[in-house]
């Protein structure tokens, strides 16, 4: 007789929400190990109690997938970024699956309770109650059988979906106090002691939650290229030795009178070689911030970091003139000051709930095929994180990365390249269990001081109006400090720009051509050109707006072969209106695309790519 099982499903809700309400990177790492462990929970007690489906334990060898083309196991991260997916599939015994259900649940809110009772007692004391977080919706499909698992994993999607259409609004009451600052849900609890916010119990809690490696800032992360180049000249360079030098000793001044000014980099592939001395070695783990003279306000310095009284001016001065003798002996090196903007990656597996329902064939039974896309998933995300956080010359971070999809952070430089690596280590491992799927990424672009929740909120809109567009789907934005300057939304292989040839190459590496384009000598003045006359190329015919936007690149100094992937992919937006573009900037037509093509192609030579004259300028 085939052995009976209750399977179970439980999720936890609103978890991307969650995550993006934060201020700073630290906030948004946090937020997502936080989600992992409560979800661990949930998996600790279906593990005790039966067989866990989803997700895997560890990514297993091919052997442990039944050799269904299942990729090896990677080896040991050293990351802290991989989070577990906020969903738990298991098999329990029959007729305990409703109460495997009750009890994972209780799982998540003791592990919530565990944390809030770490914070201190004033905070506690004010509001410990944290209604509607952290919430978990299950449902179970009794006495299935391993013949009929696939019957009960369709049976519980649909109970999921009609469960997700019945909320329920937990009461919430507090007057005479402010709204928290991160999520205007729930009522301040307190303020934080460093920089004075008002926060929720929840706030609290993600802030307090910080284990493991820290994580790096906004400007660590958009200084990283140039640190990395001033390493590798200072070689040959006793300028940019001494000049690293001058500014070790001026932080070391100040911060050894305010330890709480200290700060490391957290990026594991920035470092310098053995040999560059332990200058070099120091100006690759320190807080980026510093390499900026603006840093060295002691203003700013006494607000961000919540020092009871402003550092000595002195100091400060000496700090900025040792940063600004950096950058001069670094643009005499031939390297580009530091950019102030760096780049959010987000990227989503396509269709994966589809594909999870409908082996391709030749696989096993349904229930042996998700242990091995569970596996593959784990054994995804360790290589994405492993690629953007060590592989030469990305240097970024993962937020999180689940398999199936992933956030992270890379300097401007480095986007375009992370974004591409990234969906290649995707796609290579996901295609031998799951052929048909993709996934879909997008690139936004921003500077360091803008509000983190606007840049992760735009990146996964971008992500969907990809998708919407056609998926696999690529998009890119610009969001300069006083908003979105351009976004593109393009299908990850557009058609060949000589439609007499089969060469394709993803859209990252046609806006990358034409970034490059315009650091070896394209004008700028494309890019307003074309801003100035897009009604009118909205209104041609698509071979006379094609020869206008040839003229036009050859006007300005681009080559044809560039002009033609500027036509070619300012296609793709015909007639397309963004949600998410400010008022009158949604784009109509297809001279709207090349517009903003060109617009954001001149960022990224301007922003990543700063070495021209106008680097850094706004276009």
């Amino acid at each position: 007789m085939a052995e009976m099982w209750d399977l179970v499903l439980a999720t936890l809700p609103g978890v991307q929400a969650f995550i993006a309400e934060s201020r700073t990177t630290a906030d948004l790492h946090a937020g997502s190990r936080l989600v992992s462990q409560l979800t661990d929970a949930m998996r600790a007690v279906a593990r005790d109690r039966g067989r866990v489906v989803l997700p895997a334990e560890e990514a297993g060898g091919a052997e442990d997938a039944g050799n269904a083309g299942a990729p090896p196991s990677p080896a040991p991260s050293k990351t802290d970024s991989v989070g577990l997916p906020n969903r738990v599939v298991a098999l329990v015994p029959p007729g305990t699956g409703r109460q495997v259900a009750t009890d994972m649940a209780d799982a998540v809110r003791t592990s919530w309770k565990a944390m809030v009772d770490r914070l201190p007692a004033a905070v506690r004391a004010r509001d410990a109650e944290t209604p509607g977080f952290p919430s978990v919706r299950w449902v179970v499909v009794p006495e299935a059988t391993e013949a009929t698992y696939a019957r009960a994993w369709a049976q519980a999607g649909i109970a999921m979906d009609a469960r997700r259409r019945t909320r329920d609004f937990p009461g919430y009451r507090a007057a005479g106090r402010p709204v928290c600052t991160l999520s205007a849900r729930w009522a301040s609890s307190g303020r934080d002691r460093r920089t004075g916010e008002e926060l929720s119990t929840v706030a609290h809690v993600k802030r307090a939650f910080r284990s493991g490696r820290g994580f790096p800032s906004t400007l660590s992360l958009a200084s990283a290229d140039y640190r990395e180049k001033i390493i590798a000249a200072a070689e040959t360079r006793p300028a940019l030795r001494e000049a690293v030098a001058g500014l070790r000793k001026a932080y070391e001044d100040l911060t050894s009178d305010h330890p709480a000014l200290r700060g490391s980099s957290d990026l594991p592939g920035l470092g310098a070689a053995e040999n560059a001395g332990p200058d070099m070695a120091w100006l690759a783990a320190v807080e980026g911030a510093w390499v900026y003279p603006g840093t060295w306000e002691p203003t700013s310095l006494a607000r961000d970091h919540g020092l009871p009284a402003a550092p000595d001016s002195e100091a400060c001065r000496r700090g900025e003139r040792s940063a600004d003798d950096l950058r001069r002996a670094a643009q005499n090196a031939g390297i580009p000051p530091p950019t102030s903007y760096l780049a959010v990656i987000a990227q989503d597996a396509d269709r994966m709930g589809e594909a999870m329902s409908n082996p391709p064939p030749g696989a096993p039974d349904l229930l042996r095929w998700h242990g091995q896309v569970s596996r593959m998933l784990v054994a995804a995300a360790r290589r994405e994180v492993r690629a953007v956080e060590t592989e030469a010359g990305l240097l970024g971070r993962a937020v999180y990365a689940g398999g199936d999809d992933l956030l992270c952070f890379t300097p401007a430089s480095s986007a375009l390249t992370a974004a591409r690596t990234l969906n290649e280590v995707f796609t290579a491992l996901a295609q031998p269990l799951l052929p048909e799927v993709t996934a879909s990424t997008a690139v936004v672009y921003f500077h360091a001081g803008t509000a983190l929740q606007t840049v992760v909120r735009t990146a996964h809109g971008l992500l969907d109006d990809a998708k919407q567009n056609g998926r696999p789907g690529f998009g890119a934005a610009v969001l300069r400090r006083g908003g979105e300057r351009a976004r593109v939304i393009l299908p990850w292989e557009p058609p060949a720009p000589d439609a007499g040839t089969d060469a394709r190459q993803p859209s990252v590496a046609l806006l990358a051509d034409l970034a490059e384009a315009y650091a070896s000598g394209l004008s700028p003045r494309l890019a307003s050109s074309l801003e100035r006359d897009r009604v009118a190329l909205a209104s041609l015919p698509p071979r006379w707006r094609d020869r206008e936007i040839r003229r036009l690149m050859g006007r300005h100094g681009g080559a044809d072969e560039i002009a033609g992937t500027l036509a070619v992919l300012g296609a793709n937006d015909e007639g397309r209106v963004h949600e998410h573009a400010p008022a009158g900037r949604a784009l109509a037509a297809v001279g709207g695309g090349a517009t903003d093509l060109a617009l954001v192609a001149h960022f990224i030579a301007a922003e990543a790519r700063p070495d021209r004259s106008d680097a850094g300028r706004e276009s």
